[in-house]
C-alpha cells in the first residue's frame, strides 16, 4: 500500500485503522510512523493543489481521531506525533474565519496553507522508512 492509496482509503472511509494497519504491516512501521507521514503526504498534496481542502480536513480529523486512541497513544508514550499534531492544527485553523479576516478572506488561504509551509519547513525531514531500510512509497 503507497502514501496515496492509504489517502485514497482514508477519504472513503470513516476509520483509518484497518488501512494503518495494513500499511504498518507492508512498511515495518508503528501507527505513528504511518500517521506522520499520511499527514505530511495531505499537507503536501494540499499546498501543492491536488487535495481538495475538504477531503484533507476530513482525513485529518481521522488521524487525530486514530492517533488519540488509547492503544495509540500508549504504543507512543503519550506523546502526539509531530508534525502531524501541528498538521492538524493547521487545518483546523481553515475550518473559520478568524477575527480580524473580512468576509472575502478564504481561512484556508490566509491561515492552513502559510501554516503547512511553517511545518513542513520545520520538519524537513526524510521520509520514513520502513525495518528494511526503504523509504515509504508514495505511489506506485
Amino acid at each position: 500500500m503507497t502514501l496515496n492509496e492509504l489517502l485514497a482509503a482514508a477519504i472513503q472511509q470513516d476509520t483509518l485503522q484497518q488501512p494503518v494497519e495494513a500499511f504498518c504491516r507492508q512498511h515495518g512501521v508503528n501507527a505513528m510512523q504511518a500517521l506522520n507521514e499520511l499527514a505530511r503526504h495531505v499537507a503536501q498534496q494540499l499546498v501543492a493543489g491536488d487535495l481538495m481542502f475538504a477531503d484533507g480536513a476530513a482525513v485529518m480529523k481521522s488521524i487525530f481521531t486514530h492517533m488519540t486512541r488509547a492503544d495509540v497513544l500508549a504504543q507512543a508514550q503519550g506523546q502526539l506525533p509531530e508534525p502531524a499534531a501541528s498538521i492538524c492544527l493547521a487545518f483546523d485553523a481553515g475550518e473559520f474565519q478568524h477575527a480580524g479576516d473580512g468576509q472575502q478572506d478564504d481561512p484556508v488561504a490566509k491561515h492552513t496553507i502559510p501554516l503547512l509551509q511553517e511545518v513542513m519547513a520545520q520538519h524537513a525531514v526524510s521520509p520514513t522508512k520502513s525495518d528494511s531500510g526503504q523509504p515509504i512509497v508514495t505511489n506506485a
